[in-house]
């Protein structure tokens, strides 16, 4: 049986995994206004920030 974690850890993964969700919505809504272009450019500081 696993151990339960506690409420504090719960609730930072949950705010990181619905700040993930956001930034996936995000970018699906960017993949979807691209759609039909050829290529995507991005510089290294766009791709390196997290």
């Amino acid at each position: 049986m696993r151990a339960i974690p506690p409420a504090d850890r719960v609730q930072e993964r949950l705010s990181q995994v619905l700040l993930e969700a956001e930034q996936l919505k995000v970018l699906l809504r960017l993949a979807s206004d691209l759609d039909g272009v050829e290529t995507v450019t991005t510089t290294n500081s766009e791709v390196d920030r997290d």
